[in-house]
């Protein structure tokens, strides 16, 4: 069964118990998107190549591209299960058991790769997605993963004296380890139980005594986040900074202070946004507003191969119908593990490239990133890019 305390959104139900009486009552449909979609079907692949089974064929995402972004963490499982003499027992895709966690019958989590190395269990995670770096300390998902593990293959792997959780991010080049001992993993997991007691409790309530706590970490994938009263008014607060300044102009710590509420009122009215679409999108009509045509979409031939003949007919030239581009770095780079291109053929073209200088972003002085420094001419080396003397082009 899907469970309603999920590993997936045990940060949200955890810190915000009444979240999940909310989104079980209401029971919004099932919403999917690009992104999630995208993340499936890659979970698909690395499971495939993991298992020696065919990579999953696919209308959308070329299997072949997939496969090679997801190969980091196909080859951090692979390293890990090949680290013994005789190799390590491990579960791809394995459906664990959640109970002994959070209490709910018949709930069950799937953990992407299970390692069993002699002294210590290996929970790794694969994300797909883009977005920010996700860190494995203290990681809930991940912690009930592990312990269901641990109680699920108990009497078989009873020799455990750690568990590693590992999150691997192949498009952000991130991998983030947290070995702990099975007593601190277990202490995490006993916290997380208390909190899907504390959830469960909340299933049972009215709901005028739901308890929310929202915050811009709990409610950004929620999915009655368009709805919940509770985040509407975390939100109007967020907005509703006081300024009592004596002049004009701002002072930095009342600048300061707005911008600090930025991120939290701008996802809230994403949300508020997405909401809205998918009430008028179903045909349930909002108050004040309807759907119209917006801007067209960019035009495209039906059939290339129809306008090349009539515009051949046309007696256009070849050299105008088609337009041609040298691939791109990141296309190149590729060519290397195709055999295409040798390690030493790839440092000479390296020489090429050129990247514009990451741009300046506001972070929190707690943000582990170095101060942004503006670039000079003396940071970057000369490079000569003649042509070879070789006379001729390839």
């Amino acid at each position: 069964m899907h469970a309603v305390l999920s590993p997936s959104s045990s940060r949200r139900w955890i810190h915000c118990p009444g979240s999940a009486a909310l989104i079980e009552r209401y029971s919004p449909k099932e919403q999917t998107s690009e992104f999630a979609d995208e993340g499936t079907y890659a979970h698909a692949v690395a499971a495939a190549m993991l298992t020696g089974q065919p990579l999953p064929a696919s209308k959308r995402y070329s299997s072949e591209e997939v496969a090679e972004t997801v190969r980091p963490y196909v080859d951090y499982v692979n390293a890990l299960r090949t680290s013994g003499a005789a190799g390590c027992p491990s579960q791809i895709e394995q459906e664990l058991d959640i109970r002994p966690v959070t209490g709910e019958i018949g709930a069950h989590g799937t953990a992407d790769a299970l390692v069993f190395l002699p002294s210590e269990l290996v929970v790794v995670d694969l994300k797909y997605g883009m977005g920010v770096k996700v860190s494995a300390e203290f990681n809930p998902q991940l912690t009930i993963y592990a312990a269901a593990a641990l109680e699920q293959y108990r009497a078989v792997f009873d020799r455990i004296e750690t568990v590693r959780l590992v999150i691997v991010q192949p498009r952000l080049n991130s991998v983030s380890e947290w070995r702990v001992p099975v007593g601190v993993l277990t202490e995490q997991a006993y916290d997380i139980t208390q909190a899907a007691r504390e959830a469960t409790k909340q299933r049972g309530l009215p709901e005028n005594r739901l308890s929310f706590s929202p915050s811009e970490k709990a409610c950004k994938f929620c999915p009655m986040a368009g709805r919940c009263t509770a985040y509407a008014r975390f939100s109007a607060a967020a907005a509703g900074v006081e300024v009592d300044a004596a002049g004009a102009v701002l002072s930095d710590e009342e600048l300061a202070a707005m911008y600090s509420k930025v991120d939290a009122v701008e996802q809230w009215c994403a949300r508020i946004r997405a909401t809205a679409m998918d009430q008028l999108m179903d045909g349930r009509p909002l108050p004040g507003f309807k759907l119209v045509a917006g801007r067209e979409g960019i035009r495209k031939w039906r059939s290339e191969l129809v306008a090349d003949e009539l515009m051949r007919g046309f007696h256009v030239p070849a050299g105008k119908r088609y337009q041609s581009r040298l691939i791109s770095p990141t296309q190149a780079s590729r060519l290397v593990k195709k055999k295409l291109l040798t390690n030493e053929q790839w440092q000479k073209l390296e020489a090429c490239i050129t990247r514009a200088e990451a741009k300046p972003a506001i972070a929190p002085e707690s943000d582990p990133r170095p101060y942004w420094v503006a670039a000079s001419p003396e940071d970057f080396p000369v490079v000569n890019l003649d042509r070879p003397a070789s006379g001729k082009e390839n």
